[in-house]
């Protein structure tokens, strides 16, 4: 049985001028996995297999919320046909 995600909604408007709509979200790797509910390795190998994500350091790798979201839905969460 597979793990349903947990999938917390991305805000696309803000009623503070100083932030400008349309930011792009990012998360570092421990809070993305807690944001689908896997752990840190499991986003690890998610990296290795091409999800998309800034890295900056070794210790500064940052995965943009929208991107990564559409990557795991289209590789993982694939329903069988028929």
């Amino acid at each position: 049985m597979k793990r349903k995600p947990k999938i917390t909604p991305l805000i696309t408007t803000s009623s503070n001028p100083a932030e400008p709509v349309g930011v792009r979200l990012v998360l570092k790797v421990p809070a993305f996995g807690d944001r689908w509910g896997v752990k840190k390795t499991t986003v690890w190998k998610w990296l290795k297999h091409g999800m998309p994500h800034l890295k900056f350091s070794s210790r500064n790798t940052q995965i943009p919320v929208a991107e990564a979201d559409q990557w795991i839905k289209e590789n993982f969460l694939r329903q069988r046909e028929g």
